[in-house]
């Protein structure tokens, strides 16, 4: 974490606390905007690895993990088959409200316990109606603007990652993680 997510997650602790359920849009937060269409009009995107561990983890650990995105590419549907305990991945929505508060009520949480991490303006009601906002740095300025968190990484960066290890830290998660993978070879033997 560098000084400016350090500040960010001080300032934040009691709301990263209170987070059960991490919801995130895919294109520009999980990629960096950048998308392949080939001549089949096949779409592909790249995904950074860390979000991918980040949210194995958060699972792992009783965290709920949500996808909302606008994207109807098949890739988003590929990319998060593996995670068995995701339950919650919705593409091709423009409108995100509906979504969103469906799972919200599917887990019987309160909007202190959810947490939204968006970059465009169809992530601006998500933003403003969750307990934590959190942007990449490269987001609009308009989702900037309402972001609680603005993160120092760009999408595709890692951003979903760190925003996991701060809510996994806030809830002395992230120690019992780290713990259980250094000796997990050790405890092995």
């Amino acid at each position: 974490m560098n000084i400016k997510d350090k500040l960010s997650y001080i300032k934040n602790k009691s709301k990263l606390k209170k987070i059960k359920l991490i919801v995130s849009d895919v294109d520009g937060v999980m990629t960096d905007s950048k998308l392949i269409v080939d001549d089949n009009n096949i779409e592909s995107k790249f995904f950074n690895a860390k979000d991918g561990i980040g949210i194995y983890v958060a699972l792992k650990y009783n965290l709920k993990v949500a996808i909302i995105t606008g994207s109807k590419s098949m890739s988003v549907v590929n990319r998060f088959k593996k995670f068995k305990l995701l339950e919650d991945v919705i593409i091709g929505r423009d409108y995100k409200m509906e979504p969103l508060l469906e799972i919200i009520n599917k887990y019987n949480l309160k909007q202190e316990n959810v947490a939204y991490i968006g970059d465009d303006f169809i992530d601006l009601g998500p933003m403003n109606y969750v307990g934590l906002a959190f942007a990449p740095s490269d987001a609009v300025d308009d989702v900037k603007k309402i972001a609680d968190i603005v993160m120092s990484k760009k999408g595709g960066e890692g951003v979903v990652r760190d925003v996991i290890d701060m809510i996994l830290k806030s809830q002395n998660i992230h120690k019992t993680i780290v713990d259980y993978y250094t000796n997990y070879y050790k405890n092995k033997k």
